[in-house]
């Protein structure tokens, strides 16, 4: 065996010969050098480290990495210092161009030290420096600390790694390490369900939901809202309360949200959400349809009124005539064509009363019916004339497509078209 001040027997191999090191491809001749050496695992890895800056070639660097989280990875748990120090080494390379190799190699380090009797503490201590990073000023650096800390959570499947990175991530002075916060957390919420605390997750929503509704950057209020949106279709069948915890936030996004296009996207993911969760968590849908009939309602912006009276409508005419999604869709509708506080918007919404019955035909016989049945009340009792005569032109449009229809029908048939009973 080598003795124990081999260290500069290993320098001079691998400067004096690094050609034919890298020609093996890898670094597996220090590994047997590192078991016959007395203290040789921590020999190697200084080397190691002493070599990475100086190696350019890309292939030759990925050999080295993978060395070093093999080698540092069976450290004795009296090196610490040493697996800190290999974990900045690492985290340096990820900042300055993304290393995906020296990600890779960080994990793979992590995973190893993490199954050692002092591998949690080691942890733990790396990652209050990728905290320290994530408000250091340097918003790429940061970035970068963010992400490597949620892949830490999701590896190792670690609660401690998801609340370090909440917490810092989401109250952070950079816009770029809170977007990559919001980005990793519905994410992790997920990869880490059963592990995470309930108290933890409810509280990720509260922030995700105070994100979305007054973050000064748009990104980050859009990528909340997506969040927020995720969570609910995935917990909708398991947590009722965080699935209504998400739309009430996007409710809420939708009424007050900062800008129109705040509104806009929150009423979209409303959209989404309610005919996923219209068979698990039908009360998640129904506060979603009642929350884009109050969007229709109150927006002080006709186009996202308009807008939003559309997702209404889609949501009545593709979803089966009898579906509760659809029924209550056109509900909501008639609502509206009676209750909008200006004429131009109820026969807006008139109109898509039309076209719902239109498109569902008489295969959706109960939603067409309802359609009909509503532009028929607004004809009747409207206070405004033009509203009224508007729904009446409606009305008999309807009628003759019904009539082209029967004809149609009769001619297919060889019989004789019947006739409309009003």
């Amino acid at each position: 065996p080598l003795r124990s001040d081999s260290l500069l027997i290993l320098h001079t191999f691998c400067n004096e010969g690094l050609r034919f090191v890298a020609g093996l491809r890898d670094f597996s001749v220090l590994r047997a050098l590192a078991l016959l050496c007395d203290d040789g695992h921590a020999h190697v890895v200084r080397v190691l480290l002493d070599l990475g800056p100086r190696i350019t070639t890309k292939r030759h660097r990925r050999a080295l990495l993978v060395s070093l989280a093999a080698i540092g990875g069976e450290l004795p748990d009296d090196s610490s210092d040493l697996v800190m120090e290999s974990f900045l080494f690492l985290q340096d390379l990820i900042s300055v161009d993304g290393d995906t190799a020296a990600s890779e190699a960080l994990m793979n380090l992590a995973a190893r030290r993490f199954a050692t009797a002092r591998g949690g503490d080691e942890i733990f201590r790396f990652t209050q420096a990728l905290a320290t990073f994530m408000d250091s000023g340097d918003a790429d650096k940061g970035r970068r600390a963010a992400d490597t800390l949620a892949d830490l959570a999701e590896a190792l499947k670690d609660e401690r790694c998801a609340r370090l990175l909440v917490d810092r991530g989401l109250n952070a002075s950079s816009s770029k390490v809170r977007f990559a916060t919001f980005w990793h957390a519905p994410d992790i919420a997920l990869e880490l369900r059963g592990v995470l605390s309930e108290d933890f997750v409810t509280t990720l929503v509260g922030m995700l939901r105070a994100a979305a509704l007054a973050d000064d950057v748009a990104e980050i209020r859009f990528e909340a809202a997506h969040a927020l949106k995720r969570l609910a279709g995935e917990f909708c069948s398991e947590r009722a309360d965080l699935c209504m915890a998400c739309v009430f936030a996007l409710r809420q996004m939708a009424l007050q949200g900062r800008t129109t296009s705040d509104r806009l996207f929150a009423a979209r993911r409303l959209l989404d959400i309610s005919s996923f969760t219209q068979d698990d968590m039908p009360t998640a849908m129904e506060t979603c349809i009642a929350s884009l009939r109050d969007v229709v309602r109150n927006d002080d912006d006709h186009e996202n009124r308009a807008l939003v009276a559309s997702m209404l409508g889609y949501l009545a005419a593709n979803f089966g005539g009898d579906a509760d999604l659809s029924l209550r869709s056109v509900s909501a509708l008639k609502d509206l064509a009676r209750s909008c506080a200006r004429d131009s918007d109820r026969m807006f919404v008139s109109a898509r009363l039309l076209d719902t019955a239109m498109t569902v035909g008489r295969a959706g016989a109960a939603v067409s019916y309802k359609c009909v049945n509503a532009l028929r009340i607004v004809a009747r009792d409207d206070a405004a004339t033009r509203v009224r005569e508007h729904a009446a032109r409606l009305l008999e449009e309807f009628r003759r497509a019904e009539t082209r229809e029967l004809m149609r029908g009769a001619r297919n048939s060889g019989g004789k078209a019947g006739t409309l009973d009003g």
